[in-house]
């Protein structure tokens, strides 16, 4: 069967080939140049062909990993209005906070005095706690405590730089120095249950004899 196939095959072609010939010459080079032209454009087409299925296939982004933030411990700073006051004057000093990029749900802070030269008269809540439970003055301390803020059943945790208090101090004894400071091992700055409480910075002040 094969054999019989490829037999009528040849015969086709035998017969075509003879009718070309037959052909004025005229004919015969523009049927030769039909095929030619169809030859290139069928080369065209697909070359074309291929370089818009490529543009057009979807492209697999690569897969890069976002960067892991370094969490960054707060720290503690006391800061005076003032650092020579008069005998009898009154001034500020201020506890500031700095937790870069931890919130803060919860602190609590001791603060060491001498009551031989200061006394505290007031104090006055800062910006970085909506809630204060606790403004107490003992004999040689204060003690402040601040919680984060609900608001419509959410917490509204605070991060970054901010006041946690200022402290009106009267002065009452001149001295060369006395120190305002916080009392680290009293101290807790908590991050999802962690003390991330790192530095503290306290604050000097000179008290020299009024006019």
């Amino acid at each position: 069967m094969k054999r019989q196939i490829t037999h009528t095959n040849k015969n086709i072609f035998e017969k075509t080939l003879l009718e070309f010939n037959k052909l004025q010459k005229r004919n015969k080079i523009i049927i030769g140049l039909f095929l030619f032209l169809l030859f290139i454009s069928s080369f065209v087409f697909s070359t074309l062909y291929q370089k818009l299925s490529y543009e057009n296939a979807p492209q697999v982004k690569k897969f890069v990993p976002s960067p892991v933030p370094i969490l960054l411990p707060a720290s503690l700073s006391l800061t005076a209005s003032s650092s020579t006051i008069k005998k009898g004057e009154s001034f500020d000093v201020t506890l500031n906070i700095n937790s870069p990029n931890q919130g803060v749900e919860a602190a609590n802070f001791t603060l060491d005095f001498d009551p031989m030269y200061l006394t505290p008269a007031t104090i006055s809540a800062g910006n970085f706690f909506k809630i204060y439970p606790k403004k107490e003055i003992t004999d040689n301390q204060i003690i402040i405590t601040g919680l984060a803020d609900i608001r419509n059943k959410k917490i509204l945790i605070p991060k970054g730089k901010g006041e946690i208090a200022i402290i009106e101090f009267k002065a009452l004894e001149s001295t060369e120095s006395t120190t305002i400071l916080i009392r680290q091992e009293k101290s807790a700055v908590a991050s999802k249950g962690i003390n991330i409480l790192d530095k503290v910075n306290n604050v000097d002040i000179k008290i020299i004899k009024a006019d």
